[in-house]
């Protein structure tokens, strides 16, 4: 399962299938999606502007696919997209 971690979000890339959803509904614009691919073949999420995210979990609410997680205050729980 690969994931990426660039801040208080996290992105299981073998699960998005690059809808954008994400990226649309960030308040911040802090989502982009990649120039790679995942191994489905398709375009994933990323966090591109972490310094400007803020945990809100609007990324983790629309995403359709499982494939957002938020990083609470603590450092160590977390929340689960399509919840």
């Amino acid at each position: 399962m690969a994931k990426t971690e660039n801040g208080p979000v996290l992105f299981d890339i073998d699960k998005c299938k690059g809808c954008e959803l994400c990226v649309f509904y960030c308040p911040r614009k802090c989502l982009s999606i990649s120039a790679g691919f995942n191994s489905a073949g398709n375009k994933f999420a990323v966090l591109s502007a972490p310094e400007g995210c803020n945990s809100c979990g609007i990324c983790y609410l629309m995403c359709p696919d499982y494939a957002v997680k938020i990083m609470v205050a603590d450092g160590q729980s977390e929340k689960h997209s399509g919840g």
